[in-house]
Formats: structure tokens, C-alpha cells, sequence
């Protein structure tokens, strides 16, 4: 868990994740949480074009690629890379409520091989499409342990009196010069903030390898990040 300042996550697998910034530096993996105007994660910088937005989306093609550089809108916006995978999921004022599940899910998860799944960027309880543009292959221990964890302390925030959601982001990396649509790492960030003030705001992120991690070092970056957003004011689940 990292706060994301634009750099690449790199690890081992069953080791906890590792930032190389884009200077080559190796950068710690701690959590953060900031008091006040938190910055959010800088865009790969593959995309070097500016989104095109659509219209509200009725129906998105379950399709590797997507139209390249497009803001593809179904209640949140989700935007493609240059080259149409899917990039960034965001949510400025996060709500819950469950959306419905699709067939799309299972065709994404087959496009990563075993142990692979169709992961939400933003869950379908929080109000996430499934359809592509909202859908990436990941493992199974990311999708079911460090995704999930994410997902279920955002909406155990929501729960808590008096806060807010915003800015709620997933982000997909892939690896430089290769066409894949397996990403090769992925962010997650939400800032919650207290009592409707913009000077009361914390940043909670986690950063990981797309990888089949082993227990220890998922359980590491889970509580990492709920320890963030206990300091962000949020109770942890």
C-alpha cells in the first residue's frame, strides 16, 4: 500500500509491493493518509492523449479493446488507455447500491488464464457497471482479498455518520511496449472526508502486483490500509 505519486509497482510474488518511481528510485510501500487536500494518482504516462467523453453508456461491447482514449460514462466515468483497455475507473461523490452482474465478467476473467477473474475497478455494489470498460483480468487473490478489502472499507466509510467518499479511483497499469490486456498492476485510492469540509480530508491508497500473492504479505497490506483510514476518520471493518 502506497501512496501513488505516479510510479510503477514492482515485487515478488508473496512479498508485499514496492514502488519504483520514474526515476528509478525504489520507493517504500506504506499507506498514507493526508490531512488536507490529498493528491490524487497521476495518469500512466502511456496515455499522453486527452480522454474523448461519451454520452451516458447503455451498452459497452464486451471486447479486448474499447474505442482508444474515451471516457465511457454508466453512472461513473471509465476511461481507455491509447491503446482501448480499460485505465481508470473514478467516482467523485461515491454512493452504494448493487448494479447489475453480466455475462462479461466471466469472458474477461477467461482472457487472463487460470486463476484469473473479471475484477471490478469499482465494485458492482458500489455501483460499478459490468460491463468492459469497468472490467479487468486479475487473480483471484487480487480480486477476492486486496480488491475486496478496498471495496468493503469504502463502504464501511459511507456507513460511518458524518463522512464522505470522493475521488473513489482504480487505476490499471499494464507493461510498457506489450499490447496485453492483463494489467500488470493496479492502484485503488479514495480520500474521505469529515463532516463536509474540504480541510478535514484524508487519502487512503494501496498499490499491488497483479500476482497471486500468499496470505502473510495480503494480510500486511490490508490492514495497512485500513489503518490509513482509521487516521483518515473513517472506522475500519
Amino acid at each position: 500500500m502506497i501512496a501513488i505519486t505516479g510510479a510503477a509497482a514492482v515485487s515478488s510474488a508473496g512479498q508485499a509491493a514496492t514502488l519504483v518511481s520514474l526515476s528509478g528510485r525504489l520507493e517504500p510501500p506504506p499507506v498514507t493518509a493526508s490531512p488536507r487536500n490529498p493528491r490524487q494518482p497521476v495518469a500512466s504516462p502511456r496515455s499522453t492523449k486527452q480522454p474523448v467523453a461519451t454520452p451516458r453508456s447503455a451498452g459497452i461491447p464486451c471486447v479486448k479493446y474499447l474505442a482508444k482514449n474515451h471516457t465511457y460514462r454508466s453512472i461513473w466515468a471509465y476511461t481507455t488507455d491509447d491503446l482501448g483497455r480499460p485505465h481508470q475507473a473514478q467516482a467523485g461523490n461515491l454512493t452504494s447500491q448493487t448494479q447489475r452482474r453480466s455475462k462479461c465478467e466471466q469472458e474477461v476473467g477467461q482472457w487472463g488464464g487460470p486463476n484469473h477473474q473479471g475484477g471490478h475497478m469499482i465494485a458492482a455494489t458500489l455501483k460499478g457497471t459490468s460491463q468492459r470498460a469497468n472490467l479487468v483480468p486479475v487473480t483471484t487473490q487480487v480480486n477476492l482479498t486486496l480488491m475486496k478489502a478496498f471495496e468493503n472499507q469504502a463502504k464501511r466509510c459511507l456507513s460511518t455518520p458524518n463522512r464522505q467518499v470522493l475521488n473513489y479511483t482504480t487505476t490499471a497499469f499494464y507493461k510498457r511496449n506489450d499490447s496485453g490486456v492483463v494489467p500488470d498492476h493496479l492502484t485503488m485510492s479514495m480520500v474521505i472526508q469529515r463532516d463536509r469540509d474540504q480541510n478535514k480530508r484524508g487519502l487512503v491508497t494501496m498499490a499491488f502486483r497483479n500476482i497471486a500473492y500468499g496470505k502473510g504479505p495480503m494480510k500486511t497490506m490490508v490492514n495497512r490500509m485500513k489503518d490509513a483510514a482509521r487516521e483518515a476518520g473513517c472506522a475500519a471493518s
